[in-house]
């Protein structure tokens, strides 16, 4: 989602946070020389260690705190009207309701409508064809999904990606575990192509910190137990420890036990 021109208003920041907390921020962005907004229409950018400054129409500092901050504050009416649950994280939205029968298909469908309006009346830019329709379920389900947002079909996956974990339509972790096994080995043998004489502290600080945080991430959610799984987690582990300490057997943590 992008946020148009002259969107920002000092209403819309104020519900979003207490005014003195967004006035400290803009105080202490101007102190440092990087950019000032307030009222929604003025910005005052400064050149470094230089008394010159400049009207801009629009824009905040790519990188500041303020940017994020505004952009959460601009979409943080989108949920109002929703009869589904929605859920934000950064510029993604999620939309999802239990389908029992027809008229929860329609609410969905009202729901992804509302979404539309309030993108057209918001002057929102949304990409429908990367947005994404998948049910979850374990019974078998012939009628394919028709769900539309701004006169666009979505399409139908079955599986998906969310906050980097992979999520299939029968609710099963296989994907997320090949993902995360393929990417770890990928990681581990960068290390190994960089670090061939390196001694046992040098090779193990990379996987400690490059590796195993990515066996690990998520793992609460989609932590495996079945055998195979297992054990092709461990496979990547044992490697980077006969890497390192030239065993297979070291004194590490198994991936189980933490």
């Amino acid at each position: 989602m992008k946020v148009p021109k002259f969107r920002y208003s000092s209403e819309e920041v104020a519900a979003a946070a207490d005014v003195s907390i967004v006035n400290a921020y803009v105080t202490i962005l101007f102190n440092l020389g990087c950019v000032c907004v307030w009222g929604g229409l003025l910005l005052f950018s400064c050149l470094v260690n230089q008394k010159v400054y400049r009207k801009e129409v629009s824009g905040v500092l790519q990188g500041s705190v303020l940017g994020p901050f505004l952009f959460l504050a601009y979409v943080n009416d989108i949920w109002r009207n929703m009869e589904s649950t929605i859920r934000l994280f950064a510029d993604n939205c999620v939309i999802y309701r239990k389908i029992i029968n027809d008229e929860d298909v329609d609410k969905l469908q009202k729901d992804l409508n509302r979404l539309g309006e309030w993108a057209v009346e918001n002057a929102m830019k949304i990409h429908p064809s990367k947005s994404k329709a998948i049910h979850f379920t374990r019974a078998r389900v012939k009628d394919p999904l028709n769900y539309s947002l701004m006169d666009t079909l979505i399409p139908e996956v079955s599986s998906c990606k969310y906050s980097g974990i992979i999520l299939c339509n029968d609710l099963s972790w296989a994907d997320q575990v090949n993902y995360t096994v393929k990417k770890a080995r990928k990681a581990l043998h960068f290390t190994m192509r960089i670090l061939k004489k390196g001694n046992s502290n040098t090779k193990n600080l990379p996987y400690m910190s490059l590796v195993r945080p990515v066996l690990e991430y998520g793992a609460v959610c989609w932590d495996p137990y079945r055998e195979g799984q297992i054990s092709a987690l461990d496979r990547v582990q044992k490697k980077a420890a006969k890497f390192a300490h030239h065993t297979s057997n070291p004194n590490w943590e198994t991936l189980a036990s933490r």
